[in-house]
């Protein structure tokens, strides 16, 4: 087998009991499996499979951090670190990007910065596969959506309610 030149980091709402995006993940190793030269990594994975080559980095939890700022920058930084150790950052599955009234604008905010400074610092691969765009309340929750599928690599929908809001944000998933 040969050294292992590409490192996957993979993000998503997996091992924790949600069937479908526990589903795609294993699709998504099993078929690429064959590439012996990948590495994925997953952050806080519960079940891992070694004959898929997939490895569990432990995420760092903040959550005794009192001051939701600093918490909230410790996390970016995390985030930041593991991006720069891996070639090819995947988003998988379910609905990543939306905005809520509770919390409007929270997590838009952090993957526009993250994916803005990928951009031009980092210059990582970004790919978002098979992920879904919820609702957006505000003209500045959709800037913020736009702003992150434009600073992708590539855009995979998986259903056409995401792809038609897509569209209408005058994104091309590519």
């Amino acid at each position: 087998m040969k050294s292992i030149n590409k490192r996957v980091l993979v993000s998503g709402y997996y091992g924790v009991s949600n069937i479908g995006d526990d589903l795609l993940m294993k699709t998504i190793f099993e078929a690429l499996k064959v590439v012996k030269d990948i590495k994925f990594i997953v952050k806080d994975l519960n079940s891992l499979d070694p004959e898929l080559r997939v490895y569990s980095i432990e995420n760092r939890d903040f959550s005794h951090v009192k001051n939701k700022i600093i918490r909230l920058i410790k996390s970016f930084q995390s985030d930041i670190n593991l991006l720069k150790k891996c070639d090819v950052y995947l988003y998988g599955g379910g609905t990543r990007l939306f905005s809520t009234d509770k919390n409007p604008y929270q997590s838009l905010l952090y993957k526009y910065c993250f994916h803005l400074i990928n951009r031009i610092f980092i210059k990582r691969k970004i790919i978002h596969l098979c992920v879904g765009i919820g609702n957006t309340h505000s003209s500045f929750a959709n800037y913020l959506v736009k702003g992150v599928l434009k600073n992708s690599h590539q855009i995979i929908l998986r259903d056409e309610k995401s792809y038609k809001k897509v569209l209408a944000l005058g994104v091309n998933p590519k």
